[in-house]
Protein backbone atom coordinates (compact mmCIF):
# COMPACT_ATOMS: atom_id res chain seq x y z
CA UNK A 1 0.00 0.00 0.00
CA UNK A 2 1.63 3.27 -1.14
CA UNK A 3 1.32 6.55 -0.19
CA UNK A 4 -0.79 8.54 -2.04
CA UNK A 5 -3.16 5.30 -2.72
CA UNK A 6 -6.17 6.25 0.17
CA UNK A 7 -9.75 4.68 1.18
CA UNK A 8 -10.15 8.47 1.32
CA UNK A 9 -11.85 10.51 -0.91
CA UNK A 10 -13.87 13.80 -1.44
CA UNK A 11 -13.69 14.78 -5.03
CA UNK A 12 -17.28 13.49 -5.37
CA UNK A 13 -19.32 16.44 -5.89
CA UNK A 14 -23.05 15.81 -4.44
CA UNK A 15 -22.18 14.28 -1.30
CA UNK A 16 -19.12 14.22 0.78
CA UNK A 17 -16.27 14.88 3.32
CA UNK A 18 -13.05 13.54 3.19
CA UNK A 19 -13.08 9.96 5.02
CA UNK A 20 -12.84 10.82 8.64
CA UNK A 21 -12.22 14.12 8.60
CA UNK A 22 -11.31 15.86 12.24
CA UNK A 23 -12.98 18.44 13.83
CA UNK A 24 -12.12 18.35 17.40
CA UNK A 25 -9.18 18.46 20.04
CA UNK A 26 -7.93 19.63 23.10
CA UNK A 27 -5.18 19.54 25.88
CA UNK A 28 -4.57 16.21 27.02
CA UNK A 29 -2.92 14.43 30.10
CA UNK A 30 -1.55 11.12 30.66
CA UNK A 31 -4.36 8.45 31.92
CA UNK A 32 -3.13 7.48 35.37
CA UNK A 33 -6.88 5.97 36.42
CA UNK A 34 -7.69 3.51 33.90
CA UNK A 35 -6.55 0.12 33.48
CA UNK A 36 -5.43 0.03 29.56
CA UNK A 37 -4.54 -2.92 27.27
CA UNK A 38 -2.43 -1.70 24.54
CA UNK A 39 -0.12 0.91 26.25
CA UNK A 40 3.17 0.18 27.38
CA UNK A 41 6.43 -1.70 26.87
CA UNK A 42 4.39 -5.24 26.31
CA UNK A 43 2.86 -3.24 22.79
CA UNK A 44 6.33 -2.03 21.50
CA UNK A 45 6.50 -2.98 17.86
CA UNK A 46 8.38 -5.69 16.91
CA UNK A 47 10.79 -4.32 14.30
CA UNK A 48 12.99 -6.11 11.63
CA UNK A 49 15.35 -4.28 9.49
CA UNK A 50 16.55 -6.58 6.10
CA UNK A 51 20.11 -6.50 5.00
CA UNK A 52 19.13 -4.52 1.75
CA UNK A 53 18.31 -1.26 4.66
CA UNK A 54 21.64 -1.78 6.94
CA UNK A 55 23.78 -2.10 3.64
CA UNK A 56 22.40 2.04 3.03
CA UNK A 57 21.49 3.32 7.06
CA UNK A 58 23.29 3.19 9.82
CA UNK A 59 24.53 -0.15 12.30
CA UNK A 60 21.67 -1.73 14.12
CA UNK A 61 23.75 -0.49 17.60
CA UNK A 62 23.15 3.26 16.70
CA UNK A 63 19.60 2.30 16.17
CA UNK A 64 19.66 1.04 19.94
CA UNK A 65 21.28 3.50 21.18
CA UNK A 66 18.64 5.60 20.22
CA UNK A 67 15.82 3.48 21.55
CA UNK A 68 17.85 2.98 25.13
CA UNK A 69 16.44 5.10 28.52
CA UNK A 70 12.96 5.91 26.44
CA UNK A 71 10.25 5.64 30.11
CA UNK A 72 7.99 3.90 27.19
CA UNK A 73 9.74 1.77 24.88
CA UNK A 74 8.10 2.05 21.32
CA UNK A 75 9.57 -0.47 18.82
CA UNK A 76 11.75 -3.39 19.84
CA UNK A 77 14.57 -5.11 17.22
CA UNK A 78 13.87 -9.05 16.55
CA UNK A 79 16.07 -11.52 14.64
CA UNK A 80 13.76 -12.59 12.61
CA UNK A 81 11.41 -11.39 10.35
CA UNK A 82 8.83 -13.72 10.88
CA UNK A 83 8.92 -12.25 14.54
CA UNK A 84 8.74 -8.75 13.20
CA UNK A 85 5.09 -6.56 13.09
CA UNK A 86 7.20 -3.66 10.98
CA UNK A 87 9.63 -4.63 8.30
CA UNK A 88 12.25 -1.97 7.19
CA UNK A 89 13.88 -2.04 3.68
CA UNK A 90 14.84 0.02 0.85
CA UNK A 91 13.46 -0.05 -3.03
CA UNK A 92 15.30 0.42 -5.86
CA UNK A 93 15.68 3.80 -5.20
CA UNK A 94 17.59 3.09 -1.39
CA UNK A 95 14.32 4.84 -0.35
CA UNK A 96 12.72 3.53 2.51
CA UNK A 97 9.91 1.12 2.84
CA UNK A 98 8.15 0.04 5.83
CA UNK A 99 5.54 -2.88 5.80
CA UNK A 100 3.46 -3.27 8.52
CA UNK A 101 2.38 -6.96 9.12
CA UNK A 102 -1.03 -6.60 10.90
CA UNK A 103 -2.23 -9.80 10.48
CA UNK A 104 -6.06 -8.86 10.98
CA UNK A 105 -5.69 -6.77 7.60
CA UNK A 106 -3.31 -10.29 6.19
CA UNK A 107 -6.63 -12.39 6.84
CA UNK A 108 -8.50 -10.21 4.65
CA UNK A 109 -5.65 -9.76 1.64
CA UNK A 110 -4.66 -6.22 2.75
CA UNK A 111 -1.01 -5.17 3.70
CA UNK A 112 -0.06 -1.83 5.59
CA UNK A 113 2.51 -1.33 2.82
CA UNK A 114 4.48 2.28 2.55
CA UNK A 115 6.93 3.15 -0.25
CA UNK A 116 8.21 6.47 -0.34
CA UNK A 117 8.94 7.08 -3.90
CA UNK A 118 6.97 10.23 -4.10
CA UNK A 119 7.78 11.47 -0.89
CA UNK A 120 11.55 9.53 -0.12
CA UNK A 121 12.59 8.82 2.78
CA UNK A 122 16.14 8.19 3.54
CA UNK A 123 17.27 5.19 5.94
CA UNK A 124 19.18 6.88 8.31
CA UNK A 125 17.89 7.63 12.06
CA UNK A 126 16.95 11.08 11.75
CA UNK A 127 13.92 10.72 9.27
CA UNK A 128 12.93 7.23 10.26
CA UNK A 129 12.68 7.49 13.75
CA UNK A 130 9.65 9.91 13.51
CA UNK A 131 7.79 7.56 11.89
CA UNK A 132 8.46 4.52 13.44
CA UNK A 133 7.36 6.33 16.62
CA UNK A 134 4.02 7.15 14.69
CA UNK A 135 3.47 4.05 13.90
CA UNK A 136 3.86 2.63 17.66
CA UNK A 137 1.41 5.25 18.41
CA UNK A 138 -0.98 3.93 15.60
CA UNK A 139 -0.30 0.65 16.82
CA UNK A 140 -1.59 1.32 20.49
CA UNK A 141 -3.71 3.72 20.30
CA UNK A 142 -5.77 0.96 17.65
CA UNK A 143 -5.01 -1.60 20.53
CA UNK A 144 -7.08 0.54 23.07
CA UNK A 145 -9.59 -0.65 26.01
CA UNK A 146 -10.09 -1.89 29.16
CA UNK A 147 -9.64 -4.84 31.00
CA UNK A 148 -13.19 -5.18 31.76
CA UNK A 149 -15.91 -4.60 29.20
CA UNK A 150 -19.24 -2.95 30.76
CA UNK A 151 -20.83 -2.65 27.62
CA UNK A 152 -19.47 -5.32 25.39
CA UNK A 153 -23.10 -6.45 25.28
CA UNK A 154 -24.93 -3.38 25.46
CA UNK A 155 -23.51 -2.10 22.31
CA UNK A 156 -24.56 -2.45 18.54
CA UNK A 157 -22.15 -1.54 15.87
CA UNK A 158 -23.77 -1.46 12.60
CA UNK A 159 -22.50 -0.20 9.46
CA UNK A 160 -25.06 0.46 6.53
CA UNK A 161 -25.25 1.32 2.64
CA UNK A 162 -27.32 4.63 2.20
CA UNK A 163 -29.73 5.43 -0.57
CA UNK A 164 -31.21 8.99 -1.31
CA UNK A 165 -34.38 9.88 -0.60
CA UNK A 166 -36.54 12.95 -2.48
CA UNK A 167 -35.98 15.23 0.38
CA UNK A 168 -33.11 17.37 0.81
CA UNK A 169 -31.63 18.90 4.19
CA UNK A 170 -31.06 22.78 5.35
CA UNK A 171 -27.51 22.57 2.87
CA UNK A 172 -29.82 21.34 0.01
CA UNK A 173 -28.08 17.28 0.08
CA UNK A 174 -30.55 14.41 -0.63
CA UNK A 175 -31.83 13.19 2.98
CA UNK A 176 -29.68 9.34 3.38
CA UNK A 177 -31.21 6.41 5.07
CA UNK A 178 -30.40 3.01 5.32
CA UNK A 179 -30.40 0.30 1.75
CA UNK A 180 -30.34 -3.29 3.11
CA UNK A 181 -29.10 -5.00 6.06
CA UNK A 182 -26.59 -3.82 8.52
CA UNK A 183 -23.09 -5.40 6.91
CA UNK A 184 -20.97 -5.29 9.71
CA UNK A 185 -20.59 -9.02 10.30
CA UNK A 186 -18.79 -10.23 13.30
CA UNK A 187 -16.77 -6.91 13.30
CA UNK A 188 -15.93 -6.88 9.78
CA UNK A 189 -17.51 -4.93 6.67
CA UNK A 190 -16.74 -5.87 3.10
CA UNK A 191 -17.66 -4.71 0.07
CA UNK A 192 -16.53 -3.99 -3.35
CA UNK A 193 -15.99 0.27 -3.37
CA UNK A 194 -17.01 2.85 -5.13
CA UNK A 195 -17.49 6.28 -5.24
CA UNK A 196 -21.04 6.60 -6.34
CA UNK A 197 -22.32 4.69 -2.95
CA UNK A 198 -22.25 6.42 0.66
CA UNK A 199 -22.35 4.32 3.71
CA UNK A 200 -23.63 5.33 7.38
CA UNK A 201 -23.28 3.83 10.99
CA UNK A 202 -25.03 3.10 13.47
CA UNK A 203 -24.45 3.01 17.02
CA UNK A 204 -27.33 1.52 19.30
CA UNK A 205 -27.13 1.85 23.23
CA UNK A 206 -29.12 -1.52 24.73
CA UNK A 207 -27.74 -0.59 28.21
CA UNK A 208 -29.74 1.57 31.07
CA UNK A 209 -27.08 4.68 31.07
CA UNK A 210 -27.12 7.51 28.90
CA UNK A 211 -23.03 7.83 27.45
CA UNK A 212 -20.30 9.85 25.49
CA UNK A 213 -19.81 8.33 22.29
CA UNK A 214 -16.43 9.30 20.28
CA UNK A 215 -15.80 7.65 16.87
CA UNK A 216 -12.31 7.66 15.10
CA UNK A 217 -10.66 6.61 11.80
CA UNK A 218 -7.28 4.70 11.53
CA UNK A 219 -6.42 5.01 8.24
CA UNK A 220 -4.34 2.13 7.16
CA UNK A 221 -3.34 3.92 3.98
CA UNK A 222 -1.62 6.85 5.43
CA UNK A 223 -1.26 6.00 9.48
CA UNK A 224 -3.69 8.63 9.99
CA UNK A 225 -6.26 9.09 12.36
CA UNK A 226 -9.30 11.44 12.56
CA UNK A 227 -12.12 11.75 14.48
CA UNK A 228 -15.42 11.99 13.09
CA UNK A 229 -17.60 14.22 14.46
CA UNK A 230 -21.16 13.00 16.72
CA UNK A 231 -23.85 15.65 16.83
CA UNK A 232 -24.79 17.25 20.02
CA UNK A 233 -28.59 16.00 21.19
CA UNK A 234 -28.75 17.78 24.17
CA UNK A 235 -28.96 21.90 24.67
CA UNK A 236 -25.38 21.46 25.51
CA UNK A 237 -22.21 19.99 24.01
CA UNK A 238 -21.26 18.59 27.44
CA UNK A 239 -24.52 16.53 27.25
CA UNK A 240 -24.36 12.38 26.93
CA UNK A 241 -24.55 12.09 22.84
CA UNK A 242 -25.53 8.43 23.04
CA UNK A 243 -28.67 7.89 24.81
CA UNK A 244 -30.13 4.75 26.36
CA UNK A 245 -32.70 2.61 24.00
CA UNK A 246 -31.78 5.03 21.22
CA UNK A 247 -29.88 4.60 18.01
CA UNK A 248 -26.78 7.33 17.16
CA UNK A 249 -26.13 7.64 13.38
CA UNK A 250 -22.73 8.69 12.22
CA UNK A 251 -22.61 9.89 8.55
CA UNK A 252 -26.18 10.00 8.02
CA UNK A 253 -29.18 11.85 9.63
CA UNK A 254 -29.78 14.90 11.24
CA UNK A 255 -26.80 17.54 12.52
CA UNK A 256 -25.20 17.82 8.74
CA UNK A 257 -23.16 14.49 8.26
CA UNK A 258 -21.90 13.51 5.19
CA UNK A 259 -21.74 9.70 4.72
CA UNK A 260 -18.36 7.94 4.27
CA UNK A 261 -17.35 7.41 0.95
CA UNK A 262 -14.54 4.68 -0.41
CA UNK A 263 -12.24 4.19 -3.48
CA UNK A 264 -9.89 1.72 -4.18
CA UNK A 265 -6.56 1.98 -6.51
CA UNK A 266 -6.57 -0.02 -9.77
CA UNK A 267 -2.95 0.01 -8.16
CA UNK A 268 -4.23 -1.20 -4.51
CA UNK A 269 -6.86 -4.07 -5.46
CA UNK A 270 -7.36 -4.16 -1.28
CA UNK A 271 -7.44 -1.27 1.59
CA UNK A 272 -9.04 -1.13 4.40
CA UNK A 273 -9.64 1.20 7.38
CA UNK A 274 -10.43 0.50 11.02
CA UNK A 275 -12.84 1.89 12.67
CA UNK A 276 -12.70 2.25 16.63
CA UNK A 277 -15.65 3.47 18.99
CA UNK A 278 -15.46 4.64 22.26
CA UNK A 279 -18.20 4.95 24.92
CA UNK A 280 -17.64 6.38 28.74
CA UNK A 281 -20.66 7.29 31.21
CA UNK A 282 -18.09 10.62 31.77
CA UNK A 283 -16.76 12.82 29.26
CA UNK A 284 -13.13 11.63 27.83
CA UNK A 285 -10.74 13.98 27.41
CA UNK A 286 -8.75 12.64 24.21
CA UNK A 287 -6.41 15.19 23.65
CA UNK A 288 -3.73 14.63 20.93
CA UNK A 289 -5.26 11.35 19.84
CA UNK A 290 -5.70 12.07 16.16
CA UNK A 291 -2.59 12.36 13.84
CA UNK A 292 -1.84 13.17 10.35
CA UNK A 293 0.20 11.05 8.15
CA UNK A 294 3.95 11.03 8.64
CA UNK A 295 4.44 10.44 5.37
CA UNK A 296 2.87 13.80 4.04
CA UNK A 297 3.32 15.90 7.66
CA UNK A 298 5.72 13.94 10.01
CA UNK A 299 4.65 16.20 13.64
CA UNK A 300 5.27 13.92 16.36
CA UNK A 301 3.80 14.49 19.74
CA UNK A 302 6.02 15.32 22.98
CA UNK A 303 5.03 11.94 24.41
CA UNK A 304 2.14 9.00 23.48
CA UNK A 305 -0.56 9.67 25.52
CA UNK A 306 -3.99 7.92 26.76
CA UNK A 307 -6.97 9.57 26.90
CA UNK A 308 -7.99 10.71 30.22
CA UNK A 309 -11.07 9.17 32.18
CA UNK A 310 -12.15 10.60 35.16
CA UNK A 311 -12.22 8.45 38.43
CA UNK A 312 -14.86 6.01 38.76
CA UNK A 313 -15.87 6.34 34.59
CA UNK A 314 -16.92 3.37 33.49
CA UNK A 315 -16.05 2.64 29.74
CA UNK A 316 -15.45 0.64 26.25
CA UNK A 317 -14.29 0.28 22.99
CA UNK A 318 -15.50 -1.47 19.96
CA UNK A 319 -13.08 -1.66 16.21
CA UNK A 320 -14.58 -2.73 13.40
CA UNK A 321 -12.37 -3.49 10.26
CA UNK A 322 -13.85 -1.66 6.86
CA UNK A 323 -12.64 -4.11 4.49
CA UNK A 324 -12.49 -2.24 0.38
CA UNK A 325 -12.32 -4.15 -3.22
CA UNK A 326 -11.68 -3.35 -6.38
CA UNK A 327 -13.16 -6.39 -7.26
CA UNK A 328 -15.96 -9.33 -6.03
CA UNK A 329 -14.19 -10.96 -3.16
CA UNK A 330 -13.85 -14.67 -5.50
CA UNK A 331 -11.48 -12.95 -8.09
CA UNK A 332 -10.17 -10.42 -5.62
CA UNK A 333 -9.27 -13.82 -3.61
CA UNK A 334 -7.84 -15.02 -6.58
CA UNK A 335 -5.29 -12.76 -7.78
CA UNK A 336 -3.97 -10.97 -4.59
CA UNK A 337 -0.95 -12.25 -3.09
CA UNK A 338 0.93 -10.70 -0.22
CA UNK A 339 4.78 -10.59 -0.81
CA UNK A 340 7.02 -11.61 1.79
CA UNK A 341 9.39 -8.69 1.19
CA UNK A 342 8.43 -6.43 -1.71
CA UNK A 343 11.49 -5.30 -3.39
CA UNK A 344 11.69 -3.94 -7.09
Amino acid sequence: MSEGITAETSDNPRIGEEHGAANDGAVNKEDRHSSVIGHGPAQALNIYFTQEFLRVAEPLEVWTRALSGQPIPIVRFVGQEEQAQVVLTVNANNSTTFIFRNQDLVTYGAQMFFDSYDHPITPHLPQVMPILTLLSRWHQYLGLRPDSRPFEKAIDLEFYKLRATEEHNEEGYPVLVPEGPNLNVGGVVDFVASTDDYYGVQVVNRSTQDLYAYFFDFSTASLAIHRKAIPILGSSPSDPTLLKNAPLTIGYGGGSQFPFIFEVSEMQNIDANMFKLFVCTHPIDFGSFEQESPFVRCVIPDKVTMPVFEEGAQWDAFTMTIVQRLHPKEAASASTQIPKDPLP
